[in-house]
């Protein structure tokens, strides 16, 4: 599917790529360490977020290099924020077997980390691939999530800053042929993009409710 092709890095799922291309079209326009910040109100819709990281810092352990098997869960050292993380990376690598093989991928299993936008989002991009005969190969963006602040015992907001591998990027390709699937034109400013990531925890598990792009400026780490 064209509309997914902006050469953004994978969120930990490819769907993400059809969110921000749609909020292109739409004319919508870090450091190593987690970020926190006091909190003073309820957390905001999706609508009102603005994805800029938090004033205040604390420090965490670097982030652990990936593995065959995906990537490792980060420790972080914000209060109430560590199975938020948890799951996420969880879902991040559940996604990560999907996008290599969305006609036999496990979309009930992932749909546990999922809820609200989220689930519509991913649900619709896994059929979508797997209708159109369209996969994923190579080595999947090192997600880079913190903690950007925790409003409750039930909501945190992680953010994201995908860094792409250099030597075995993440190409989207035709199953049928081999061949990659063209992208589209350059971005400006370039990805990487800064993503904001509700977590809520329903019925507790914690669950991705939505993705929040922050396309107006590349993301540093």
């Amino acid at each position: 599917m064209a509309s997914r092709h902006t050469g953004l890095a994978r969120l930990g799922l490819s769907a993400l790529l059809v969110l921000v291309a749609a909020l292109l079209l739409a004319g919508c326009g870090s450091s190593s360490g987690v970020h926190t910040q006091t909190l003073t109100s309820d957390p905001p819709s999706s609508a009102s977020v603005s994805p800029t990281p938090s004033t205040s810092v604390t420090t965490s352990t670097a982030s652990p290099t990936k593995s065959h098997s995906g990537i490792p869960t980060p420790t972080v050292t914000v209060p109430g924020a560590q199975d938020a993380v948890n799951a996420y990376i969880a879902f991040y690598n559940a996604s990560g077997a999907a996008d290599r093989d969305p006609t036999n991928a496990n979309v009930v299993a992932i749909d546990g980390y999922l809820t609200g936008k989220a689930k519509t989002l991913f649900d619709s991009n896994y059929a979508s691939m797997k209708q159109s005969g369209l996969a994923y190969r190579g080595t999947a963006p090192d997600p880079r999530v913190k903690v950007q602040q925790v409003f409750s015992d039930t909501s945190v907001f992680l953010e994201s800053c995908p860094l792409e591998s250099k030597t075995d990027p993440y190409i989207e390709y035709t199953v049928s042929t081999g061949k990659p699937v063209a992208t589209g034109a350059t971005r400006n400013p370039p990805p990487p993009y800064l993503l904001i990531l509700p977590m809520v925890k329903v019925g507790g598990q914690w669950q991705l409710s939505d993705v929040l792009p922050n396309t107006s400026k590349t993301c540093t780490g």
